[in-house]
């Protein structure tokens, strides 16, 4: 008797079971009929911003959404333009141009992936490219604006140049690969010029380079993709995208002047010969910024860096081994936060490295860093306990196993400069003041990577001054003389140190 009521239940459960899912079956079998009944879509716009010709964009996505408690079908989805103006969409895992007689269940949802390569066009200024998506749902007609820019581009895979070349400014050229400038030719890039650098693209310069930028049109130098990683982060923000720049020893006479390099593995590296005598390399007006690993490291040679910024790597800022540098009305700032930092904003060895990266260190009695109107700071505070203190922002060394710093600090000139050092670095200086933990970055620079209202990383610096920076005032009018305009052009109208003139928040 037991088991017939064990018997019966099962089949009662199992009935229920079918005669419920046979419900579930016919409320999703009913189809939303009327014109009223609408799908939600997640963006009205799906935005590209700048793609470059036959560069591929990342992948956007938007979601259409069922609200009611029936099944809506979508009689059309159709991508309006087809294939001729280089969108691409895949709807719900299909493929195409146009879709009919879908459906999403209630309460349910579709993703749309959407992607673009825009073909060259006639103009070589940016031009918007728009297209719609259709979507055709009981009668009524919905549109997703897709809109984006495409800008015409020269791309060449690898380039040797062995004759003294001048780029042309009117489109970026594109690299992929390798661009070397042999020994006795000179490259030169004028104002407004363009490199757009691939992943396995990067520089090498056994002969010489002469980027003539202005602050009106700057050379760039820069990562190709100009998209977005994520929402917010475009990867114009984002290191090491690419390799760098490389000056080899027999390489001489460079001056880059209001250029900006930004985004690689590593900015700038400078094999200088022993000779320091021997101008090596000039910046003025520049920004090497964002780099995955060092933004300038120089062996040997006379270094002039002059009116501009280095700033935020993961490896040292500036790295000087056996140099004679002058770091003037500049600022050298890291605030890298894409991972930790594994080295100081400005490292200086006074001993010669012929692999620029360190290892056997050859002394040298020539080398000497005079820093004039400059700022050196970042994320690494002075540890101070008792009389010790370390940490801070500069490093010093002789590249001797006993690291005399005396030694080192015999070669060291600062003037009417803004640092965060020990107080031996400090001692050694003329009016220079000490960067300190009463003066937190966000109140002393206008940006330095952090959101203040939403607290939240956004990765966007600026070190504009604010106008109760500590430093602000304390430059050499002699100096600022020099350089009546900061980096970007932008008269001096105090006596500021660093490459910025003073500029408040909103």
């Amino acid at each position: 008797m037991k088991e017939i009521s064990r018997l019966i239940a099962v089949i009662l459960l199992a009935v229920g079971f079918v005669l419920a899912s046979g419900s579930c079956s016919d409320d999703f079998d009913k189809y939303a009929e009327s014109p009223e009944d609408r799908a939600e879509f997640s963006a009205d716009t799906i935005k590209f911003d700048t793609l470059f010709s036959r560069v591929s964009s990342s992948t956007r996505t938007f979601m259409v959404y069922n609200r009611l408690n029936r099944s809506l079908r979508l009689s059309e989805v159709e991508l309006v333009g087809g294939k001729s103006r280089g969108y691409r969409v895949n709807v719900d895992g299909h493929v195409g141009t146009k879709f009919s007689d879908l459906t999403i269940l209630p309460k349910d949802s579709m993703f749309i992936f959407v992607e673009a390569t825009f073909p060259e066009g006639e103009s070589d200024d940016p031009v918007e490219v728009k297209d719609s998506l259709r979507f055709l749902i009981n009668g009524r007609t919905d549109y997703v604006l897709l809109q984006g820019f495409r800008q015409n581009v020269d791309e060449v895979t690898a380039l040797v140049i062995d004759r003294d070349t001048i780029f042309g400014a009117h489109r970026p050229t594109l690299l992929r690969d390798s661009l070397v400038v042999q020994q006795g030719a000179t490259l030169t890039l004028p104002a407004g010029c363009r490199l757009l650098m691939a992943n396995k693209a990067h520089i090498k310069v056994r002969g010489r380079l002469m980027a003539e930028g202005n602050s009106a049109k700057r050379v760039m130098i820069e990562n190709l993709r100009h998209d977005h990683l994520v929402q917010d982060v475009p990867y114009t923000l984002v290191p090491g995208q690419w390799g760098g720049i490389l000056f080899s020893e027999e390489s001489n006479g460079n001056e880059l002047r209001y250029t900006t390099i930004r985004n690689g593995r590593w900015g700038i590296i400078a094999e200088g010969g022993k000779d320091v005598t021997i101008p090596k390399l000039l910046l003025e007006g520049c920004m090497v910024t964002n780099m995955k690993g060092a933004g300038l490291a120089a062996s040997g040679g006379y270094i002039r860096i002059l009116n501009s910024e280095i700033s935020n790597t993961l490896g040292y800022t500036v790295a000087l081994f056996g140099s004679v540098c002058e770091l003037t009305q500049s600022t050298v700032c890291n605030f890298y936060r894409w991972d930790n930092r594994q080295g100081e904003a400005l490292r200086y060895v006074t001993a010669f490295a012929p692999d620029v990266a360190g290892g056997s260190y050859i002394p040298s009695s020539d080398s000497r860093l005079v820093l004039s109107n400059s700022i050196v700071d970042g994320s690494r505070s002075v540890v101070k306990q008792g009389d010790k203190e370390s940490g801070g922002e500069i490093s010093l060394s002789d590249g001797s196993q006993t690291d005399d710093e005396a030694s080192v600090l015999a070669r060291l000139t600062m003037r009417n400069s803004y640092v965060r050092a020990r107080s031996s670095i400090l001692n050694v200086g003329y009016n220079v003041m000490e960067a300190d933990k009463k003066n937190p970055a966000d109140s002393i620079y206008y940006s330095v990577g952090y959101d203040l209202i939403k607290k939240k990383h956004n990765f966007r610096y600026d070190y504009h001054p604010l106008p109760k920076a500590p430093f602000v005032g304390i430059a050499d009018p002699a100096i600022i003389a020099l350089f009546p305009t900061d980096l970007n052009g932008e008269p001096r109208r105090t006596a500021t140190v660093g490459a910025f003139e003073v500029k408040p928040r909103p």
